[in-house]
């Protein structure tokens, strides 16, 4: 990713987006942290492995957090 960071937000440059003679003109992609959990989100529900992991990844670690959290 070439892209850069603003406030709470990544941005991406594409450059010729496309292949062969659907090379179209650049583009620019703005993303928030809820886009990518809505992206995330969508990849579960298909069932990617990857996703799966990262959804027990993510459940593991709030558990952790909670479980920190009791022995203060």
């Amino acid at each position: 990713m070439d892209g850069a960071r603003g406030a709470e937000r990544v941005y991406d440059h594409f450059k010729r987006f496309g292949t062969g003679t659907e090379n179209f003109n650049d583009f620019n992609v703005s993303l928030e942290w809820s886009d990518v959990e809505a992206i995330t989100r969508t990849f579960f529900e298909m069932g990617l492995p990857e996703a799966v992991r990262l959804e027990r990844a993510r459940k593991l670690a709030a558990a952790v957090e909670e479980f920190a959290k009791s022995l203060n």
